[in-house]
């Protein structure tokens, strides 16, 4: 065997042992915004919510959050609330410098408000100038709104050129959005440019729904739970098992059977029929 051939099956088993690493060690993003993701950056990993538990928060109306800052162990333990960064929609920020795998840790966490929450207005953002849906501008560029949870404004000022929405790559400082936008003549007199927040799944509590037929619109699905008399307390998953197109009746919403038939589910008043499964801990 001469000496090629020998140092390419060394190569082999090389690439071969660091992919087998690879699929073992946990993968962190440390900017993903994944309330259950994984961060580490000493000797293990925790999950961020469980910091959130930690400082005596829920996750209830939570939507993202962003690893701020991670280095090892560099004092006592247990999480406590701490100052945010400013220009950031953080509605509060954890800090812990020793959360009990080696690891300093900050974090920042986004919840549904007025100014995350997608469904919100912007606008007014030169003199009259006017106001629009963050959502009607994003679905200018997105095909759907099911894979996000939260629309925020990173940028607002006087309308400064061509109108129509695009996807713009994400500064650094907001790379934890899953996508940037910017319309630079929003029809209204605004140059306004946006980043989304990803959904964490089909169970995604907040994740929303709608957009089956034309026309149609979109709504979170914890909106369904609260509008039912329900708690989103312990709430950790809500599944749609059936939407459709079409109110057969007026918009209620009611606790039913998980294994009632889809046909005859109560339809919501956008246009659409949806039957939740939802979890709680």
């Amino acid at each position: 065997m001469n000496t090629f051939v020998r140092r390419f099956i060394i190569l082999l088993v090389w690439i071969f042992f660091v992919l087998c690493w690879l699929a073992v060690v946990p993968q962190v993003q440390a900017r993903d915004s994944d309330p259950n993701a994984l961060y580490g950056c000493g000797d293990g990993y925790r999950a961020k919510s469980d910091l959130v538990y930690d400082a005596g928060k829920t996750l209830v109306n939570v939507v993202g959050i962003v690893v701020l800052n991670c280095h090892t162990a560099d004092g006592g333990g247990g999480t406590f609330i701490a100052p945010c960064p400013v220009g950031y929609p953080y509605s509060y920020c954890l800090r812990n410098d020793n959360d009990g795998a080696g690891n300093h840790i900050e974090l920042g966490v986004l919840e549904l408000n007025p100014v995350t929450h997608p469904h919100t207005v912007y606008g007014g953002c030169a003199a009259g100038s006017g106001y629009r849906k963050k959502t009607s501008v994003v679905l200018e560029a997105r095909p759907s709104l099911r894979d996000i949870n939260a629309i925020v404004v990173t940028a607002c000022m006087k309308a400064d050129g061509a109108s129509g929405t695009k996807k713009v790559s994400c500064s650094p400082e907001n790379d934890f959005y899953l996508a940037c936008y910017k319309n630079e003549n929003d029809g209204v007199g605004n140059h306004v440019e946006l980043g989304v927040i990803k959904i964490y799944g089909f169970y995604d509590v907040i994740g929303q729904y709608g957009g089956i037929a034309p026309g149609s619109g979109y709504r979170s699905k914890s909106v369904l739970v609260t509008e039912a008399g329900k708690s989103l307390d312990k709430v950790i998953s809500i599944v749609p098992l059936f939407t459709g197109m079409g109110a057969y009746w007026l918009g209620q919403t009611a606790v039913m059977p998980c294994n009632y038939a889809p046909i005859i589910l109560t339809p919501i008043a956008l246009g659409a029929t949806i039957q939740s499964g939802i979890r709680s801990s």
